[in-house]
């Protein structure tokens, strides 16, 4: 979607299904952080997929972390991962059942952090597909600072 500002250091993208369908995946929220003004993604917001333990920017510690949220998917999969910021391949993904068609469900999974270092910052990303490999699905997602 199309870049909507913020203040002057955020502002927000949708994430939309691939050929641009009006159907929003999510909302990615954007902030310029550090002396260069670099542009990161802090989060992703979504009526349905959500992660609400633990709580965004919360310090967690190495090793493992309990994830809860709620989210649906094709025949009521979804993906559960966490990535260090800025990294293409993930400390840990599990993958879990949570609601399916239009009725969001709760989910519960454990993700192993113990690859992570004190002071990283990582993502924890849900995401419910439908069954098209080129369509992720609701996406929700927030950061952590490992402690």
């Amino acid at each position: 979607g199309q870049f909507r500002p913020g203040d002057s250091r955020s502002g927000e993208i949708e994430v939309q299904s691939p050929g641009g369908s009006a159907s929003g995946r999510g909302t990615m929220l954007l902030r310029q952080l550090g002396p260069a003004g670099s542009w990161f993604v802090t989060g992703i917001v979504n009526d349905v997929a959500s992660i609400t333990l633990p709580a965004q920017g919360d310090v967690v510690p190495r090793g493992p972390l309990t994830i809860e949220g709620t989210g649906y998917g094709f025949e009521a999969a979804i993906s559960v991962a966490a990535y260090v910021a800025g990294e293409e391949v993930a400390l840990d993904l599990v993958s879990t059942r949570a609601g399916s068609m239009e009725s969001p469900g709760a989910f519960s999974v454990t993700l192993d952090l113990s690859a992570a270092t004190s002071g990283q910052m990582v993502m924890i990303l849900v995401r419910g597909g439908v069954g098209l490999e080129t369509d992720p699905g609701e996406l929700a997602a927030i950061a952590v600072v490992i402690g």
